[in-house]
């Protein structure tokens, strides 16, 4: 499938971590992004794993699931729609995943894996 990166350059100006962005930064950015359609149910990331991609929601909805480290009972602490990005604090830190995020409906996102970033 083949990806219009204009498409996504207007998709990411709308968001905070990339908005302020001159246009053509947003397109450099634009330009290293995959694109990746999950199904309802599913999870994107997992709690624990390594944080190597900042993702962004382009259709669907999601939800962020912590983990409470004594009782390792699942709670959600988020909802997550369009526009919304996560992933970004793990790939900035490099520290391990905080939390599982699981669709709720097939969901279409765009990644930014940590190599495209750090070239960035």
């Amino acid at each position: 499938m083949s990806i219009d990166h204009s498409k996504i350059a207007e998709i990411i100006i709308n968001t905070t971590i990339f908005g302020a962005l001159s246009e053509d930064i947003r397109l450099m950015v634009a330009s290293k992004m995959t694109e990746e359609v999950f199904n309802a149910k599913e999870n994107i990331v997992n709690y624990g794993d390594k944080g190597d991609s900042l993702y962004l929601i382009e259709s669907g909805l999601v939800e962020v699931i912590g983990k409470d480290v004594i009782t390792d009972e699942e709670f959600v602490l988020a909802h997550l729609g369009p526009g919304d990005c996560f992933g970004e604090m793990s790939l900035l830190t490099g520290e391990l995943r905080s939390a599982t995020v699981r669709t709720f409906e097939p969901t279409k996102v765009l990644s930014l894996d940590n190599e495209s970033f750090n070239k960035l």
